[in-house]
């Protein structure tokens, strides 16, 4: 990025490439994408672009494992649209399935019946590792616990401590501790337990807790001269561009380092959720008959473009412990094992 943009950044942006290059981590994504059974449209399949798809992605070993969603009125609108004004609109990739599906573990999911109750993606351990893990005898699911530390011994991870569902802290032996307890926790574990160095912002030295960033979303409302059946839908499906994404589209914005996708999802609307959106000046209040009966009368016919961008990470923006939050105070683990090393 710094060889891209040169002196039009900022000196407090802390921008670095990846240590991993998209060739190397690709066939990994394809693997994971066939465990959790991911439906879309490949936009550039082994270097050919291929319209209807992400033309922007980058190459692609395989196609999906699964097919797109079928579209509702919302999304084949604003494909329709998108597509007249030169963009090239694709399926946003999902993990709910859109048809029944074996994965090379041979676990076989149901595909989604589009009733708008679920939320987002369907494919997490519980469904897809969990009845492959349930089967191997050195396996145990231990529920109920939190993890306090993980333990260590000449810079190598030795295992973790842990508070059962009674409240007794125990020490598991581990020769490889995979920390994914999300950004935010998985920092202050590794923090709360000593591994590698602490980031400084005044110094700039350390890593741990260092270059926070996160997703900036936006969503514009949009209203219809039609009923949408907006209750109806699966977690991921939608309609997406990535004409302004990443560095894509941006020529023409000075000062702009980065941008993002745009699209309109139709995931399902609660009853709730779905109810109250009326356009600008409709009404006067935002409670009373008068609102009651605009939000009737709009009900089912409000779609929503959101974008989701990137923030890049800046020196000032880090993750770091409480100095003036109790810390927990261990008991000696030298009584479990004296080769444990004390944080």
């Amino acid at each position: 990025m710094r060889e891209q943009h040169g002196n039009r950044l900022a000196e407090d942006l802390a921008v670095e490439d990846w240590g991993v290059t998209y060739d190397e981590l690709e066939p990994y994504s394809w693997r994971a994408e066939q465990l959790i059974g991911v439906g879309g449209k490949a936009g550039n399949l082994q270097g050919k672009k291929t319209d209807g798809g992400n033309v922007f992605e980058g190459p692609r070993s395989h196609e999906y494992p699964n097919p797109p969603h079928k579209l509702p009125y919302a999304t084949t609108l604003f494909e329709k649209a998108v597509r007249e004004l030169g963009y090239h609109p694709y399926p946003v990739p999902t993990a709910t399935l859109s048809r029944t599906y074996t994965n090379p573990d041979v676990i076989t999911r149901p595909a989604c019946a589009y009733c708008g109750y679920c939320s987002r993606a369907k494919a997490q351990p519980t469904n897809v590792l969990m009845p492959v893990l349930a089967k191997r005898k050195n396996f145990t699911l231990r529920t109920g616990c939190s993890v306090r530390r993980v333990v260590h011994r000449n810079g190598k991870a030795a295992g973790l401590s842990y508070l059962d569902e009674t409240g007794v802290e125990i020490l598991q032996p581990a020769d490889i501790v995979i920390v994914a307890s999300w950004t935010l926790n998985n920092a202050r574990l590794l923090l709360l337990s000593g591994v590698g160095e602490a980031y400084d912002p005044a110094t700039g030295s350390g890593t741990v807790g260092k270059n926070l960033t996160h997703q900036v979303s936006q969503a514009t409302r949009v209203f219809l001269d039609k009923p949408l059946n907006a209750f109806m839908g699966a977690g991921g499906l939608g309609i997406g561009i990535s004409d302004f994404d990443g560095k894509q589209g941006l020529g023409a914005y000075p000062g702009v380092l980065r941008g993002g996708n745009i699209r309109l999802m139709s995931t399902g609307e609660g009853p709730i959720n779905g109810f109250g959106a009326i356009p600008p000046g409709e009404v006067d209040s935002d409670w009373g008959s008068h609102w009651k009966k605009a939000a009737l009368r709009w009900h089912d016919r409000v779609a929503s473009i959101s974008s989701e961008a990137e923030h890049v990470a800046y020196r000032q923006n880090y993750l770091d412990l409480d100095p003036h939050v109790h810390r927990p105070v261990w008991r000696p683990l030298d009584a479990i094992d004296p080769g444990l090393d004390r944080a």
